[in-house]
């Protein structure tokens, strides 16, 4: 198996450590060998939502020329079919290529194609991890419910003396957004601990992705970029955050922890030193 070296994409033999032509010492933890060799390849489910997001397209496509090739008469409901038809219609058009795009890149990266690292953790490492996890992001999630909670409450309280004859809807209101963000927060952090907890953990790292046990991270693309990766200060985790714009102006943060196995601290520094040269 060819691969091409992650920094200068020179093709490099299956055994080769360094690149020949920029001298990249590569932190791979398998010689020749492609992640998930003999074993079924997870789903790509960013093809899935492709395909998804594909028909959605075609749909409303199909709602936008109606109107024009019938006779459905503007006010009688063709000028709204017209109208979120385009609107749907554009929105498709952007988001069903990126994730195609995504679908290709989470192919590369479980095929093993330019990957920087592939870890097979043992079950102790596992387990150790998806416990710290799950405590971390369970106190995480549950202190921004009771902050989105309490902005709510002091909301609904000043709408309460301004219009005291609406008291039993504010009521409601802040009980329907308690339970509808203390459900979302509970399954944000149960259900990855639950996947966690079927299978002993992979991690698959690239340069412009993360495959770990089933997720799939990437800060290509859709003005997502990598700001920065580091070794936490017990060495145990790498993490990797990036950020996506969500509304104008406005970037969201994310950060994946990829957990470093026994004897890898030394690729894993070697990992935070390549993205420090390739981070734009």
């Amino acid at each position: 198996m060819m691969n091409n070296c992650p920094k200068c994409n020179t093709p490099l033999k299956p055994q080769a450590r360094f690149c020949h032509t920029c001298g990249f010492q590569h932190t791979t933890s398998f010689s020749g060998n492609t992640p998930f060799m003999g074993m079924q390849k997870p789903k790509n489910r960013q093809r899935t939502y492709a395909f998804i997001w594909l028909f959605v397209t075609i749909a409303f496509l199909i709602i936008f020329i109606l109107p024009i090739i019938t006779d459905i008469d503007m006010m009688d409901g063709g000028g709204a079919m017209i109208m979120i038809g385009l609107v749907m219609f554009i929105t498709g058009a952007i988001v069903t290529p990126f994730f195609f795009k995504r679908a290709k890149r989470f192919d590369d990266i479980v095929s093993g194609k330019n990957i920087l690292a592939y870890w097979v953790y043992k079950a102790n490492e596992w387990n150790e991890y998806t416990n710290a996890e799950y405590a971390k992001r369970k106190n995480e999630k549950w202190g921004l419910f009771w902050l989105i909670s309490i902005i709510a409450f002091i909301v609904n309280t000043i709408m309460c003396i301004v219009h005291p004859d609406g008291i039993l809807i504010f009521v409601f209101v802040q009980l329907g957004i308690m339970v509808l963000i203390g459900i979302s927060a509970y399954l944000s952090y149960t259900i990855p601990y639950r996947n966690n907890k079927k299978n002993i953990g992979k991690a698959i790292i690239a340069p412009n992705g993360i495959y770990l046990n089933g997720s799939f991270h990437s800060w290509k693309g859709m003005s997502a970029r990598l700001d920065y990766v580091q070794i936490s200060e017990n060495n145990t985790i790498l993490e990797f955050t990036y950020s996506a714009m969500v509304t104008y102006g406005r970037r969201e943060s994310y950060t994946v922890n990829v957990p470093i196995p026994e004897n890898e601290i030394s690729a894993a520094f070697r990992i935070v030193e390549f993205f420090k040269v390739n981070i734009e």
